[in-house]
């Protein structure tokens, strides 16, 4: 039911990659309660509520039943603002071997250790925030994470009845279809693979890019010339400002002239 209810609501899903839906449809409950001060009084109407209506701290919880990425049991991340900063909070997921799906099977080091790289995924929601020490490529921004809570506190949560009624049949599985015949969520797509030579070699092909532009504007610059003929009558100079310019030169010659006839 909830694999249906995620898929029915659009902005939700646009974040949801295939492996991830591989791992939602095992998903049984989500909850979103605010762990403030305030906790279980009234909202959102009571004064308090509407002082810092962004800063609320809440969490929100994910119950899995049991499946072949990690164990059974409720997934937590909390959105706190301590002095009035975001910070976000999770238990790792204790992924079973070769099933974490928020790391591509050549990033994942020989013997354990931190991935090089981290790939889309909902998931990154339980793991490191980027920014923090030894943060890495790929990992999702405090914010990037709070705008995916928000999702589930404003807009899934309390629309779950109708979100689900739109089709209660969308959870993208065939009847009778054996989860042994899934794709290996490990597996290392082309896509990814030429997205991260991609993002490996913009850097460089960013930089040779600037200098040449850089080059071509000095030499350009140089051909142009830049004379006090070229300033006062170049191409494109307004023709009334020219004509003004015109007269004033002549009155410059004309009134010498003008002096030494009269002597």
């Amino acid at each position: 039911a909830w694999l249906a209810v995620l898929r029915n609501c659009s902005e939700m899903w646009e974040h949801v990659t295939d492996r991830d839906e591989l791992v939602l449809r095992y998903l049984r409950d989500v909850d979103v309660a605010y762990v403030d001060a305030r906790a279980g009084r009234s909202e959102p109407q009571d004064c308090d509520f509407l002082m810092a209506p962004r800063e609320r701290a809440f969490a929100v919880t994910f119950r899995f039943a049991e499946n072949p990425f990690f164990p059974e049991g409720e997934l937590t991340v909390s959105y706190r603002w301590p002095k009035g900063k975001l910070e976000v909070s999770a238990v790792p997921i204790k992924w079973k071997e070769g099933k974490r799906i928020t790391v591509r099977r050549r990033d994942t080091p020989e013997g354990g250790g931190p991935p090089a790289r981290f790939r889309q995924s909902l998931f990154l929601l339980f793991e490191a925030t980027a920014g923090g020490k030894g943060s890495k490529p790929g990992l999702l921004e405090a914010q990037e994470k709070l705008v995916l809570g928000n999702l589930f506190k404003n807009l899934v949560l309390p629309n779950v009845s109708d979100l689900y009624a739109k089709d209660p049949d969308n959870h993208g599985m065939d009847e009778g279809s054996d989860d042994e015949d899934e794709e290996d969520p490990m597996e290392d797509t082309e896509e990814e693979d030429a997205g991260v030579d991609d993002d490996d070699s913009s850097d460089s092909s960013d930089s040779d890019d600037d200098m040449a532009t850089k080059v071509e504007k000095a030499q350009n610059k140089r051909k142009k010339g830049t004379s006090m003929v070229d300033k006062m009558f170049g191409k494109g100079r307004d023709p009334c400002v020219m004509l003004v310019m015109f007269i004033m030169a002549m009155n410059i010659v004309i009134v010498p002239i003008s002096y030494f006839m009269n002597l």
